[in-house]
């Protein structure tokens, strides 16, 4: 693929400078937003041919919102009531959602609809902001109190706007009473049950309720355009330094996009970008990413780049989960899933055969950094099958009996018929393992509580669902490593999510929304801010880009510290520079390669050397994430008559299976 930012620096040589008059209206606009890059004057008609001659197309809007995930929906459609009579949302994935796209979208909010429907009349907005505010201050972080006020106390509105929207029609994760309104264990336990897991109507499609009523209510609205498959390069400002363009690369085509009031930022994280990650976290070498590979902070430099502040302290601040299970294709990604069975007695060792934490702690955030300390960053979930069947008898085992007793995980699951068995398997010290399982299992006798802090005389909480030894006839050991999916640095924006410069001025016409901004949480996030967080705070920048005067006179320069460029390349994984169909005989090959979720099967067709036909017969693959590399990949294949083929954004792992699955059907037609 072609160097995005090379096309955009030949393109942006030739833009022009004067405002005419008797041009599209859409050349107009452009023009009157671009800056002077020329220093050679130039006519009005040399000027208006050179902007058409430079763009594939040139797409004018009231406000360009850049990312389509649960911020930039929100953004979009806060532009329109407040006034928009178009917006464009520019997504560089083949799909709307950014990062609902890998979770389940729980939400959460204090008084609101749903508590009351629940009959729980008792929380306050103070309680729920309290709770964030100290979730964010472990090791050392800080909230930004301003924006965490803001959020509490608009929260609940958003949540009662989707559930009248649509979200009270659909089926909710209850407790014990039949309640929405939950705990969840995922996080630190609020001091309330504010917490609401909706499940999505369409589960095939989308994995979060979120992220489906969204994307229903922007389709309904003809004011607002998607752009799919579109990559923004490069930000540009103004002679009064409003930043209104933004050029975008989507396959060779280059496109202006350029607003009347403003851009908005929904870029996202970057939980998807190792490299970045490395840049500022202390234990990035063993911490793997499950956020999009999209999810990459590039938008962080594009912001810089017009003068965007970095919330510099913030990037370091990079929340981990004790529940990743690596891919076994691609070393450092992987994705959430647990046995969760150290809630019911099972135990957590290191290479070492050692326990090293409380595994039933209440603070999450306790477990998640005692596992970044861990040699190579790996715990043994050590379980039986008595330790199974009462995590699922509480309800809690669905990770256990979704992932680990199905075939599609069994690579993942160890088991052994003793306990020696089982820790040379690991390849963990057989007598360290022995002891510390002795020492455990006469704990749990005396009914004490051991060295760690955990209690063996009551099962009192969500972490701790039964008590059991590790005894029996089978034992079972899953390796889970520290998993990324959100992080907490990003660019500075102001009360209004006008982007700031490094002395705290805002950049006209550039606001940001989402997990793009930075130090608004602290160090950690709690449970269903990660998603209502960026729908409200698009909400606040979609309003506030329509009703905010667009200041001019302002002098853009670049931020002192942006981000390398390095820390943005990325190679095509998923192609390969020769693939020999001599010798290949005619016929249907069919081979299996493991998948997302389970085995993927495909039959691969050849004649007279040659590929014909590639078909998926069946998959486990997350179907939001992959549903386009699964209907173009094939036939991009065949095409090519090659597995050489562009990687589809978004869904590399998927492109990389099948890849994969072809390169082994033609190794076996050859035999």
């Amino acid at each position: 693929m072609k160097n995005k930012k090379l096309i955009v620096t030949m393109l942006m040589a030739t833009m022009p400078l004067s405002v005419l008059s008797g041009c599209t209206a859409e050349t107009e606009a452009a023009l009157s937003n671009t800056q002077n890059v020329s220093n050679e004057s130039q006519s009005d008609k040399d000027a208006t041919q050179n902007l058409q001659a430079t763009y594939n197309s040139i797409q004018v809007a009231d406000v360009i919102v850049v990312g389509a995930g649960g911020g930039g929906m929100s953004a979009a459609l806060a532009a329109v009531e407040n006034g928009a009579e178009s917006v464009i949302i520019v997504e560089k994935m083949p799909m709307t959602g950014g990062a609902l796209n890998t979770t389940s979208g729980t939400m959460s909010g204090a008084m609101t609809i749903i508590q009351e429907i629940d009959g729980l009349t008792e929380d306050s907005i103070e309680s729920y902001k309290n709770d964030i505010i100290t979730e964010g201050e472990k090791l050392g972080g800080y909230a930004n109190e301003p924006l965490v006020e803001y959020y509490v106390n608009n929260a609940d509105d958003m949540i009662n706007q989707l559930w009248e929207a649509g979200l009270s029609d659909n089926q909710y994760t209850v407790d014990s009473e039949g309640r929405k309104s939950i705990f969840a264990p995922e996080h630190t336990l609020y001091s309330y049950p504010r917490s609401y897991k909706a499940k999505p109507n369409n589960p095939e499609k989308y994995k979060s309720a979120a992220h489906e009523l969204l994307d229903e209510l922007v389709a309904k609205e003809d004011k607002i355009k998607v752009v799919l498959n579109t990559e923004v390069a490069e930000l540009q400002a103004n002679e009064q330094g409003q930043v209104l363009n933004a050029i975008a690369v989507s396959n060779d085509e280059t496109i202006l996009f350029t607003a009347n009031n403003g851009i908005i930022m929904a870029t996202g994280g970057y939980a998807g970008n190792p490299e970045l990650m490395g840049e500022f976290s202390e234990y990035g070498d063993v911490v793997i990413t499950g956020g999009l590979a999209t999810a990459d902070g590039n938008g962080l430099r594009l912001m810089q780049e017009v003068g965007g502040s970095l919330h510099i302290e913030s990037m370091g601040w990079i929340p981990t989960y004790p529940m990743g299970l690596e891919s076994l294709e691609i070393e450092g990604t992987g994705q959430i899933a647990t046995t969760k069975t150290q809630y019911a007695g099972g135990i957590l060792v290191n290479t070492k055969g050692e326990r090293f934490v409380n595994e039933t702690d209440a603070d999450n955030v306790a477990r998640e950094v005692a596992l970044e300390h861990q040699p190579e960053g790996i715990q043994y979930e050590i379980y039986t099958d008595k330790i199974g069947e009462d995590l699922v008898a509480s309800g809690q085992g669905g990770f256990l009996t979704y992932y680990f007793q199905s075939p599609a995980f069994a690579d993942h699951v160890i088991t052994a018929s003793s306990l020696e068995e089982l820790a040379q398997k690991l390849e963990i010290p057989v007598d360290t393992f022995l002891k510390t399982v002795e020492d455990y299992n006469a704990n749990v006798d005396a009914k004490t509580t051991d060295e760690f802090g955990r209690n063996f005389a009551e099962t009192s909480s969500p972490f701790n669902v039964a008590i059991n030894k590790i005894e029996g006839d089978k034992f079972y050991a899953v390796a889970i490593k520290p998993l990324a999916i959100i992080t907490m640095g990003g660019i500075q924006v102001n009360t209004d999510m006008q982007v700031v410069d490094e002395t705290g001025n805002a950049i006209p016409g550039l606001y940001a929304a989402g997990e793009t901004v930075g130090g608004v949480w602290g160090r950690y996030v709690s449970s269903g801010v990660g998603v209502m967080g960026p729908i409200v705070f698009g909400d606040l920048a979609g309003e506030n880009v329509m009703t905010n005067e667009l200041a001019t006179g302002y002098d853009v320069k670049p931020a002192s510290n942006i981000l390398s460029e390095d820390l943005f390349i990325k190679e095509n994984t998923a192609s390969v520079d020769e693939l020999s169909l001599t010798g290949v005989k005619d016929g249907e090959y069919n081979v299996t390669v493991d998948g997302q979720e389970g085995p993927m099967e495909i039959k691969v067709s050849f004649k007279n050397e040659v590929i014909t036909g590639v078909e998926i017969i069946k998959h486990n693959e997350t179907i939001t994430i992959a549903k386009t590399a699964l209907e173009a990949i094939p036939q991009a294949i065949v095409d090519a008559n090659n597995v050489n083929v562009d990687n589809i954004t978004g869904a590399t792992l998927t492109t990389n299976r099948i890849i994969k699955a072809v390169i082994a059907a033609v190794e076996l037609a050859k035999q």
